[in-house]
């Protein structure tokens, strides 16, 4: 498997249930020195740099953001619109 250098989610490191974040080392397709050798992971998706231009949002838009799409017919603009209307990490609005 093909997978790009960088941090992901991954589950089952150290024998625990939880999504905790590791690096995978693709120069050397293998996993930081966290997760020993043979241990059964579930790797997730990659975490995005802070420079790249990603947003976590909703799966499914939230009214605000849905109210927010109606202001333009250009997609471009809805967009963004929607986009910036989407609840922040850390807001106050995570279920």
């Amino acid at each position: 498997m093909s997978r790009q250098a960088g941090w992901y989610w991954v589950k089952g490191m150290l024998g625990c249930d939880d999504w905790s974040p590791s690096y995978w080392d693709s120069r050397l397709a293998r996993w930081d020195s966290l997760i020993p050798d043979g241990d059964e992971i579930k790797a997730g998706p990659r975490i995005p740099t802070p420079g790249e231009p990603w947003q976590c949002v909703p799966v499914e838009p939230t009214g605000e953001m849905l109210d927010a799409g109606k202001a333009s017919s250009n997609i471009y603009f809805k967009w963004r619109d929607m986009l910036a209307a989407a609840p922040k990490p850390g807001g106050g609005d995570e279920p």
